[in-house]
């Protein structure tokens, strides 16, 4: 056992700027997704209508489209405003790309657990639109949130679509970035590239640990125990 392929491969790649970088780019993603989807799921939740209804579906089929489609539009708007080469933007693009299926999965949750009488009782009892949302349906989604936070954090810190598209300077580059630049322009052993891959792998690993119970209570309505 050793740790020299593993040294080597964080000091000649500077993973561990890469890692911090992925880190914030990944935060970022993370609160946007789940705050913008937890608001919009409470709000269809409430308005029940048909209009509502397709204004979700619209919502939800956005995610359907590869984003290779509106990748380059997209950087090309930021292009032109001066905000390509920032990991906050970038970080905005991860939530923002995630928005669809948050809407999806915590609507799909609310369905299950915020029941119509909970509703009715909120309100015999005084509670306003924003009083209910803080005080019942946020306690009630907390699995759901949890299970999203997790999924946006390991496809954002995994991502290298969207970072190598918007990220040009190398003191900014992710840490999928540095890890495929360590294999593809340096002379490095298999054992380096595999240690590099580790050090790429281990937070989402570590999240996904973390959060199994969160991701089965998400994903079963809040039925798993």
């Amino acid at each position: 056992f050793t740790w020299d392929h593993l040294t080597d491969a964080w000091e000649r790649a500077d993973l561990g700027s890469g890692l911090v970088n992925s880190l914030i780019t990944s935060a970022v993603g993370v609160v946007v997704a789940c705050l913008v989807s937890m608001a919009a799921a409470y709000w269809f939740s409430i308005h029940r209508t048909r209009r509502a209804d397709r204004l979700r579906w619209a919502i939800v089929v956005g995610y359907a489209f590869p984003a290779v489609i509106w990748l380059i539009p997209l950087f090309v708007i930021a292009a032109r405003n001066g905000l390509t080469n920032n990991l906050i933007v970038l970080g905005l693009v991860y939530g923002a790309s995630n928005i669809p299926f948050g809407v999806y999965m915590i609507h799909s949750f609310y369905r299950q657990v915020l029941r119509s009488e909970i509703m009715d009782a909120a309100a015999l009892d005084g509670a306003g639109t924003l009083q209910t949302f803080r005080w019942i349906a946020l306690p009630l989604a907390r699995p759901a949130v949890a299970a999203l936070a997790a999924l946006v954090f390991v496809w954002s810190f995994g991502d290298l679509l969207f970072a190598v598209t918007f990220l040009q300077d190398s003191s900014k580059w992710t840490i999928p970035i540095a890890a495929a630049t360590l294999v593809s322009r340096q002379t490095i052993t298999p054992q380096g590239q595999a240690a590099a891959a580790l050090v790429a792998l281990a937070p989402s690993l570590v999240v996904v640990l973390v959060a199994q119970r969160a991701l089965v209570r998400g994903f079963g309505g809040g039925s798993a125990d």
